[in-house]
């Protein structure tokens, strides 16, 4: 994912936070992390590759936010709650939830071969027999390419401060015909199931079979069966306009927007910081069993250690 400056950071104190600072008031625990959350923005914006941040909190049901720096090198415009930011991989986990919803609904099993879901022969998504199935998509553990196109020499050639400029504009037309032409082309080198890598190929597949399962596109699915009900506000396509934080590199150079439809279920989410902290408390509270299935460990190693 591109590297952004403008960050969005989202903290969370519950009733047993303070008992366990044992008798200290909570007032004072409230005035003494609003000093501590001053010192940390502020020290994090005096630093040149640093742009602007907010900060959100939510405490016992009730939020607060701060704000640091600006939305634009150059501007004196502080961020607020509603400052839009790229979420980044974060996108993620919107997807992992949808599925756990179909999950629910009986509409998919994690345990189904991806293929089921998928129009077309695809022997090539199996190993020695062995199939991607949809966990794996959402585990990391497919063994599919890290990203489509899956050609990392085409970029060698491309200065490093042109390479975010050069991805964002193949992606633009990068269709989602061309994404299942280039998931024919994959050769599995291990069994799905075994080896956790970031992958925003999964991701993307996620979001394309759930539009197979459910019929309908990812954005409305999104808005439906996440936004709307946490009273979220969609903004993915819509025009950048004053609300939206500009992304920087680490030298300070101007990034380009993060909104191609070939990336919107791996890392193409936005949301502000008063949203994000409504989705975040939503997950953190695990009332939904959507919400619980997600949390469920799916992968693990062991280290097996000899007898002394």
């Amino acid at each position: 994912m591109l590297i952004q400056h403008l960050i969005t950071v989202l903290c969370f104190f519950t009733p047993s936070t303070e008992v366990a600072v044992g008798q200290t008031q909570p007032s004072k625990i409230k005035a003494n992390s609003e000093t501590t959350i001053q010192q940390l923005g502020t020290a994090f914006v005096q630093e040149k590759t640093h742009t602007g941040l907010s900060i959100g909190i939510v405490r016992n049901g009730k939020t607060s936010f701060y704000n640091f720096g600006t939305t634009e090198k150059g501007q004196r415009q502080l961020p607020t709650e509603n400052t839009i930011y790229e979420i980044g991989s974060i996108s993620k986990t919107f997807g992992s939830l949808l599925l756990a919803k179909a999950v629910l609904e009986k509409r998919a099993r994690l345990d189904d071969d991806i293929r089921q879901y998928l129009d077309g022969d695809y022997p090539n998504l199996a190993y020695e027999g062995k199939p991607i199935r949809l966990v794996n998509l959402t585990n990391w553990t497919s063994e599919l390419p890290d990203n489509f196109p899956d050609q990392p020499d085409r970029l060698k050639q491309v200065s490093p401060d042109s390479i975010p400029f050069r991805i964002v504009s193949e992606l633009t037309h990068y269709t989602k015909e061309d994404f299942f032409n280039d998931l024919h082309k994959v050769t599995l080198k291990a069994a799905p199931g075994q080896n956790p890598r970031h992958c925003n190929t999964a991701a993307q597949l996620v979001g394309y079979i759930l539009e197979k399962i459910y019929q309908i596109p990812y954005e409305e699915l999104i808005r439906t069966k996440i936004e709307e009900p946490l009273q979220m506000h969609n903004t993915f396509g819509s025009t950048p306009s004053n609300l939206f934080a500009k992304g920087y590199d680490s030298k300070g150079n101007p990034m380009p927007a993060f909104t191609m439809k070939a990336m919107q279920a791996a890392g193409g989410l936005r949301y502000s910081a008063a949203d994000l902290l409504k989705y975040a408390a939503y997950q953190l509270d695990e009332r939904d069993k959507a919400v619980q299935l997600t949390h469920q460990l799916t992968w693990v190693t062991l280290t097996v250690r000899p007898l002394a």
